[in-house]
């Protein structure tokens, strides 16, 4: 939920930033949606090649944390040749991210919730999309596009670290 809400929102102010931010223009804001879906790409393949030989719970704390950096460093990038690789490496991160939540949620559940488990999963990455675009919105109109992003990404970095965190203590 916080990812939905708080990072992956940043795809919807995307164009103010690469106008406003970034001083581009169309052809710059497709480069960098083009960039992160390369990204994207890139981590869907990976774990479709190599995804049974490594353990997925350090993987996905690993993508998290690339991803909540990565918008974080987005947030305080104003260069274009420094946001492509950034959002390059936000596509891949947030690719693992979903898919790897969504395989532990489906090999974890009980045979008897799965489809509940998965179908509420699937809500919050959806139906919750639109409360992130509101927020990034009302963010960027207020205080910036950069600073839009930046506060989204501060967000999401801390659930991530709290999250490790935890799963430290109890393990």
């Amino acid at each position: 939920a916080t990812f939905t809400i708080f990072g992956i929102s940043f795809v919807a102010i995307l164009p103010v930033y690469a106008r406003d931010v970034l001083q581009t223009g169309a052809a710059g804001f497709g480069a960098l949606t083009s960039a992160f879906g390369v990204g994207a790409a890139a981590g869907a393949i990976g774990v479709a090649a190599l995804g049974h030989r490594f353990r997925r719970e350090p993987v996905l704390l690993a993508a998290g944390i690339g991803f909540a950096g990565s918008v974080v460093l987005l947030g305080v990038v104003r260069q274009f040749a420094l946001a492509m690789p950034v959002m390059l490496i936000a596509g891949l991160s947030a690719a693992l991210n979903a898919i790897l939540t969504n395989t532990m949620l489906q090999t974890e559940a009980p045979d008897d919730l799965r489809g509940q488990v998965v179908g509420f999963y699937s809500f919050i990455v959806v139906g919750m999309a639109p409360f992130g675009s509101l927020q990034a919105g009302w963010l960027a109109e207020h205080f910036g596009a950069g600073r839009a992003v930046l506060a989204g990404g501060l967000v999401c970095l801390a659930m991530t670290l709290w999250a490790r965190a935890t799963l430290r203590r109890s393990s």
